[in-house]
Parts: structure tokens; C-alpha cells; sequence
């Protein structure tokens, strides 16, 4: 076999065989971990989970509400007679909305993350009306992260429009 048959042959498959996987070679892999009661979380029952706007991975479970920074947990629950602790251990929903606002839902009802505070909101009707929504009696809110809507039997809803620099009403 001649030297330029061997390069056909033989070096130049190599040669593209490994620059086809090069670029494999220098991806990092995935590092999936389970996290569990034995790493800091309340419970394993987990029923929501959300990312926030600040990284802070949220994990509602039977048991409590938990704040996961990717080192540690920190575990928030109802304590007796504290007007800004969470109304309940059972966490169903959560969602943020457009002004990074962490809305908790049980089976007691809504209440909200305040950031600034490191507790929580209860009192939502006057939360609505402190940002312009006004309810009367029986209310239900939908949030996203556009809007947040309030509507009330037997009425239209109002909408309100979130944005971090303003904040506006319309109907």
C-alpha cells in the first residue's frame, strides 16, 4: 500500500472522526441532584415548584413553603398568631407576577412574598387596593406575569398591567 492510500484510507477518517467529536468533548454534563428531607426540605410530598426572577428556586410541598438558593433550604411555615407568616402548610400554587411579586397559594387561600420583609402578605384585599385594584365582597385573582386580575361575581374584571416602572389601571 502506497503512502497516499494509507492517508485515504486509514488518517483521514480518523482525522474527521475526531474533529466530528470535539466539540462534545468539551461540554460539561448535567448534574442532576434530588433533593429531599435529608438536604434541608420540609417535606418530600412536592406539589409546585417555581423559579423566580432572582434564581431562588420555590418548592411548595405538604409541609411548607421552601426557598432552595442551590447550597441550602430555608423553610417557611405558619406560626400562631403571626399576621405575616404563611396561613397554611399545604402549598398548592405558586406564581410570580410582572413586579416579582411571589404569590403563595394553599388551601386557605392566596398571600404574598414580600422580598423586602422576608415575611408575607395576608391581608390581600387591602394588597389590591394599596396597587389600584378595588373588590367588593367575594373576589378572585388571577396573576401572571403581565397582569394581575381581579374579578368579582356579576361584574367585569379589572385588569392591572404590571411593569417594574409603572404601574397602571384599565378596564
Amino acid at each position: 500500500m502506497s503512502f497516499t492510500n494509507y492517508l485515504h484510507k486509514l488518517v483521514f477518517p480518523l482525522i474527521i472522526l475526531l474533529l466530528a467529536y470535539l466539540p462534545l468533548a468539551g461540554q460539561t454534563p448535567y448534574v442532576f441532584r434530588h433533593l429531599k428531607v435529608e438536604n434541608g426540605l420540609s417535606n418530600n410530598n412536592v406539589k409546585t415548584i417555581l423559579k423566580d426572577c432572582e434564581g431562588f428556586l420555590w418548592i411548595g410541598t405538604a409541609n411548607g413553603l421552601n426557598r432552595y438558593d442551590g447550597y441550602s433550604f430555608k423553610v417557611y411555615q405558619p406560626k400562631e398568631k403571626d399576621i405575616h407568616s404563611l396561613l397554611s402548610n399545604d402549598i398548592w400554587n405558586l406564581q410570580e407576577d410582572g413586579l416579582g411579586n411571589l404569590w403563595i397559594g394553599s388551601e386557605a387561600r392566596y398571600c404574598i412574598y414580600d422580598r423586602d420583609k422576608d415575611n408575607f402578605i395576608t391581608d390581600i384585599p387591602s394588597y389590591l387596593l394599596k396597587i389600584g385594584i378595588q373588590i367588593n365582597g367575594t373576589y378572585k385573582v388571577h396573576v401572571d406575569k403581565r397582569e394581575i386580575q381581579s374579578r368579582t361575581p356579576g361584574s367585569c374584571s379589572l385588569n392591572l398591567a404590571l411593569s417594574p416602572l409603572h404601574t397602571r389601571g384599565f378596564r
